[in-house]
C-alpha cells in the first residue's frame, strides 16, 4: 500500500456534513494534502481537526475541501 493509499484509508472526509455526494462519486479524499474539491461548495462543519491524517501530518488549517490543501492555505495566511 502506498503512503497516499494509507492516508486515503484513514481519511475522515466521507462522514463530514460538508462532504457532498458529488465528491463521493468522484472519490475525492485527503484534501489536506491534495487540492480542494471540484464540486463541494457549501461549508457546514469541518471534521479535519479530528482526522488521523490531519493529526499525523501536524496540519493546522481547516476546510481543505473548500480552501485548498495545507500549502495553499499557508501561502494565503496573513503574515505577521
Amino acid at each position: 500500500m502506498s503512503q497516499m493509499d494509507e492516508y486515503r484509508s484513514k481519511c475522515h472526509c466521507p462522514p463530514c456534513p460538508t462532504y457532498a455526494q458529488c465528491a463521493r462519486e468522484k472519490g475525492e479524499l485527503t484534501f489536506c494534502i491534495t487540492k480542494k474539491s471540484s464540486c463541494i461548495s457549501e461549508q457546514k462543519v469541518c471534521f479535519c481537526p479530528d482526522c488521523p491524517v490531519h493529526e499525523e501530518l501536524g496540519l493546522k488549517y481547516m476546510f481543505y475541501c473548500l480552501r485548498g490543501n495545507e500549502g495553499d492555505q499557508k501561502h494565503r495566511a496573513p503574515r505577521p
